[in-house]
């Protein structure tokens, strides 16, 4: 099914602007919540013609920032804006033709400006224009450049492009017939949870033989490689080990989504993780997901079996021999192994093995934090909240709490509750401190339970209400799928 992407852009507080001491104030005064006073100095820039203060102040209108909503005035400064060249006004003047929001309904003046956003490379932009150009409304129907545009979208890491560019190669619509690429597309959109995909998927697999399926998911991975991995996180680095790649592969593995499993596992196997070597090689021994291969299910388990250096390291913590477990994990952590950095930070942390070092317990802290170590990212956070080995920092407190609590540490979502709560390195937020707290409190978290008790006493109704929505989200985001 052919749907439109439906969010808008949000604001900019990025572009050069024509006074900078003013587009500071305005920044610093959207940053404090201050929007009466970001409305006001937006308003005095877009006057002067500035365009992303004239996108800004759509904004505004367009959420009711410090001001009463109005779709009508949103429309008249991204019109501004777009008529500048600023592709997030031309892209969102197109959302709001397409939904008659402060304009009439008018699907040719949206494809007009999606087209106008999607020529600058608009990735969310070049993806309506392909629906449009689908479906045939508001522009000609065009297999060929719906083609196009789909394609372009898949590239900067649209899953539903993915999902309709393997369609229409199954479909030979606008492309010559390809099941393989068919395939492989079909199988990336399908990994990212893509339902459409994952029906596509299962029937092309239909009228494909086990070799063609194979080279298929070799292609697959690659497309996984350059138009999924760089569009994930923009912390994300691509690296020897993931611990949030490693969790999900589990996780999916676990569910039966042999789909993304294979396409995480081989990242990982490819990285030298033991665990995704090993999984991998049964995969191919048990035709999980992919087709039977003795050879590659060898390759892999026998990539694992020699694969013991991280083995003996653990080995050798977990019997107390510090020491030695240090010595082992130093090669691995310093070839960016980011479990090996987690432990180095933690032994110089509690003085196992070495003297105690925060400072060098936080630097390789960071560098497994920044490849997605949960713990580490907790345990940085801790670091920024506490001072050590580091100077005091609660908005970056809360950025580590936030990226371990997003993949299911619960004392980071705790941890979370009490900075919304105090306003800690982040506005004062009991709707956010009441949601992180219900789920680390259903996990069993007695202070988180103790805390939501009291906060829930200082909100309406209303808030609680809108809490508890939230918290439920939370809770299939950040809870379910490290289960």
């Amino acid at each position: 099914m052919r749907t439109f992407l439906t969010v808008l852009t949000c604001l900019i507080l990025f572009a050069t602007p024509v006074m900078a001491g003013d587009w500071e104030d305005a920044v610093a005064a959207f940053k404090a919540g201050d929007y009466q006073k970001a409305f006001r100095l937006n308003e005095s820039l877009a006057e002067q013609g500035d365009a992303s203060a004239q996108f800004n102040l759509g904004w505004i209108y367009h959420k009711g920032l410090g001001v009463t909503e109005d779709d009508a005035k949103a429309v008249h400064w991204f019109l501004k804006a777009a008529e500048q060249g600023f592709y997030a006004a031309q892209y969102n003047l197109g959302r709001k033709y397409q939904n008659g929001e402060g304009v009439p309904k008018d699907d040719a003046q949206a494809f007009y400006w999606y087209s106008k956003a999607a020529e600058q490379g608009f990735a969310s932009a070049q993806y309506n224009v392909a629906v449009y150009y689908d479906r045939g409304e508001g522009a000609p129907q065009d297999d060929a450049q719906a083609f196009y545009w789909y394609s372009k979208a898949a590239e900067q890491g649209i899953s539903q492009a993915q999902a309709n560019l393997g369609l229409l190669y199954a479909q030979g619509k606008g492309i010559p017939e390809d099941l393989a690429k068919g395939y492989a597309w079909s199988s990336i959109a399908a990994a990212q949870e893509n339902k459409q995909a994952k029906r596509n998927k299962s029937v092309i697999e239909k009228h494909m033989t086990p070799a063609q399926i194979a080279n298929s998911q070799e292609l697959a991975f690659k497309y996984w490689e350059k138009y999924v991995v760089p569009f994930q996180e923009e912390d994300a680095v691509a690296a020897p080990l993931e611990a949030r790649n490693v969790a999900a592969a589990k996780a999916a593995f676990q569910a039966g989504n042999y789909d993304k499993a294979f396409l995480l596992l081989r990242r990982l196997a490819e990285h030298g993780h033991l665990w995704a070597q090993v999984t991998l090689g049964s995969m191919y021994d048990e035709g999980k997901g992919v087709p039977e291969d003795v050879e590659k299910s060898i390759y892999w388990i026998t990539k694992g079996i020699e694969n013991t250096a991280w083995q003996d390291a653990f080995d050798a913590d977990k019997a107390g021999e510090y020491r030695k477990a240090f010595r082992l994990y130093e090669p691995l952590a310093e070839k960016g192994d980011s479990d090996g950095q987690y432990r180095l930070g933690w032994m110089y942390a509690t003085g196992e093995g070495v003297p105690k070092d925060y400072t060098k317990a936080v630097y390789w802290y960071r560098k497994a934090a920044k490849q997605g170590d949960a713990l580490a990212q907790l345990m940085l956070g801790y670091a920024y909240a506490g001072s050590q080995g580091v100077a005091k920092d609660d908005t970056k407190a809360v950025y580590w709490f936030g990226k371990a609590a997003e993949q299911g540490i619960s004392q980071a979502q705790s941890n979370l509750g009490i900075m919304y709560a105090n306003g800690i390195g982040v506005l004062e937020d009991y709707v956010q401190a009441y949601a992180w707290w219900s789920i680390a409190a259903t996990r069993g978290d007695k202070s988180a339970k103790n805390n939501k008790g009291i906060i829930e006493g200082r909100m309406t109704p209303a808030q609680v209400a809108e809490a508890q929505k939230l918290s439920s989200e939370y809770w299939e985001t950040y809870v379910v799928p490290f289960q």
